[in-house]
Parts: C-alpha cells; structure tokens; sequence
C-alpha cells in the first residue's frame, strides 16, 4: 500500500484501517496515513497476526482500541510476528479500558497505547527517525507493550516521548 489516507475507518472487533492476517511473504506500507480510526478490541489502526509487516515514512495517529491504539500485532511459536518501523511517526493513539463488572477476570484492555507485540519470537524493530509520541493507555504500556516473549528493538534516532499510563 503507497500513498494512501486512511481517516476515520472503523471495524467491530479488530484492525479499524488494515488487517494482516497470516500473510505470505512481506506487506509493504508507504506513505500512510492511518487518522480517527477505531477498533471494538485490537489494533485501532493496524492489526497484524502472524505476519511480517514492513512500515516506511508513515503516520499512524489518533486512533482507539482496547488493545494496541495504534498497532496490535500478535504471532504464534510457529508462525511470528513481525514489525519493521522505519521514520514512522505513532502519535496521539488510544488504548482504552472495557467496561468490567465487580468480579469479572481481568483483560488486558487498555493497554498498549501506541503498539501492543504478543507472542513467542514475535519482533518489533523501530529504525530511522521514528517517533512514538504521546501515546496514552489506561492500564499498562502507555507508549509499547511487549508480552508473551516478544522482543523490540530501537536503533538510529528513535524518539519516544511523553507517552503515558493514566487511570
């Protein structure tokens, strides 16, 4: 995907603007914009399970999800996630909580504000002059969570900042 604009997209459950789901070879993301789009659980702009996703010179900002407001990419032992970020800028997303009842077992909603990358061997490497700025959750992982042996990777002149946890 080249040059495109994605403003205000939404999907019931998962991935609000693009779902990658067990894809073959590399998918190839350049010059997006990803703005205002939603998820009901996982992946306000992007959600990518058991895939390699590569993102160049793109913007991902002001999206919501439960889970990873911006990306949630989740992988398998088998078949890993995984993530090139390349002079991206995440910036403004959301992971909001669910509405639990007294006694209810506890989600991982609201965590994850900028990306959420679950799973065995399953990798997030940010390079150039990405920025993961302000970023909010209302649990864990204002800015990235990374959870079930997934690893991630900041080379180059990555900025994070003012990305935040708020209750």
């Amino acid at each position: 995907i080249q040059n495109t604009t994605f403003i205000n997209c939404s999907a019931a459950s998962n991935g609000g603007s693009i779902a990658v789901t067990s894809a073959g070879g590399t998918t190839l993301l350049s010059n997006v914009t990803i703005s205002y789009s939603k998820a009901g659980l996982r992946g306000g702009a992007i959600l990518i399970v058991s895939s390699t996703v590569k993102i160049f010179d793109s913007w991902i900002s002001s999206n919501t999800a439960l889970e990873g407001g911006g990306i949630y990419a989740v992988g398998t032992f088998v078949n890993r996630a995984q993530i090139s970020l390349t002079n991206v800028n995440i910036s403004q997303n959301l992971a909001v909580e669910s509405m639990r009842r007294p006694g209810d077992s506890p989600d991982w909603s609201g965590s994850g504000g900028g990306i959420v990358i679950d799973g065995v061997n399953s990798e997030l490497v940010i390079s150039g002059t990405s920025a993961l700025v302000g970023n909010r959750a209302l649990w864990l992982g204002g800015c990235i969570l990374a959870r079930s042996g997934a690893s991630v990777t900041l080379l180059d002149s990555a900025i994070i900042s003012e990305n935040r946890v708020v209750f």
